[in-house]
């Protein structure tokens, strides 16, 4: 797992102790890509993380994990930007609790 607070690696025994990188390094990962967010607002050009690049990175990491959690293999329909298998679908929507509900 990797986030804000560090890496850390978790082995599958019960007893084991996760690994863990808490560097200063990990903590200020984040700045670089802050840094060009703000300048391009100011320049207005285009940011080192653009929304296409960044939307197929999140796509393919919640693809894995619902890949993962539902045991199977995915296959990607790269034209209609979802999986082909209609029955895992449901899982790329998010649910939304009552009373509230996405309106398009």
């Amino acid at each position: 797992m990797v986030n804000g607070a560090g890496c850390f690696l978790y082995s599958e025994g019960a007893k084991a102790k996760p690994v863990e990188d808490r560097g200063r390094r990990l903590a200020d990962s984040g700045m670089p890509h802050w840094r060009s967010f703000l300048e391009c607002i100011r320049s207005r050009r285009r940011p080192v993380s653009d929304i296409e690049t960044c939307v197929r990175t999140t796509a393919t990491c919640l693809l894995s994990n619902i890949a993962l959690r539902r045991g199977v293999t995915l296959d990607w329909d790269e034209k209609a930007f979802t999986v082909k298998q209609s029955e895992i679908r449901q899982y790329l929507k998010p649910k939304y609790r009552s009373p509230w509900e996405l309106e398009v």
